[in-house]
């Protein structure tokens, strides 16, 4: 996945810092975009019409190609967008998480509120056998679910209980909530620093 992210960091860094290219990227995604939802094939498509433009394999009109590695990339590495479909998957929920955090003005419980959603969309990723990476996929969620639980402090679980939304999620055995006593302890313990 390393090597996969090392190609993504060489595209988007050439398509970015080249005004010419990264102009022309942006004019055949729009003239491609044909839903809202960002996939490997909502990347690969456009790329791909780009680099088998004459202009993009050699040097004309004094603009320069498209380096050849990243040609390789995008016309003959199915590996490449297999994974690259697989990262997004996995990244997704994280990434919407985060998105909708920063557009409104969040607390602590709304951020565990979202950390649970998360959870819950990465426990529902499908796994598909013929074309996802097996090691990659439970490496990826067993590093989640360990930040997760890292994250989970008592000061989360008080947050969670005093927001009037989730206050009974907070303690429910449903959600292997706190007892009220560990509550009134952590409410304490942050009342008296």
């Amino acid at each position: 996945m390393k090597q996969v992210i090392a190609k993504c960091n060489k595209l988007i860094t050439f398509f970015n810092s080249s005004h010419y290219w990264g102009g022309q990227l942006s004019i055949e995604a729009a003239n491609d975009w044909n839903d809202s939802t960002f996939t490997d094939k909502s990347i690969s498509i456009p790329l791909g019409q780009l680099c088998l433009r004459s202009d993009a394999q050699c040097q004309q009109h004094g603009l320069s190609a498209v380096p050849n590695d990243i040609i390789t990339t995008v016309l003959n590495d199915s590996e490449f967008w297999s994974q690259l479909g697989q990262l997004i998957k996995v990244a997704k929920p994280i990434v919407d998480a985060i998105g909708n955090l920063e557009s409104r003005e969040a607390n602590l419980a709304d951020g565990m509120l979202e950390l649970i959603h998360c959870a819950r969309e990465m426990i529902q990723i499908p796994f598909d056998a013929n074309e996802d990476d097996h090691d990659f996929w439970i490496h990826a969620k067993k590093v989640f679910n360990y930040q997760f639980y890292s994250m989970n402090t008592p000061i989360h679980s008080l947050a969670l209980f005093l927001h009037p939304l989730t206050r009974r999620f907070a303690i429910s055995q449903a959600a292997s909530g706190c007892s009220m006593q560990f509550l009134s302890k952590t409410a304490l313990e942050v009342a008296l620093k």
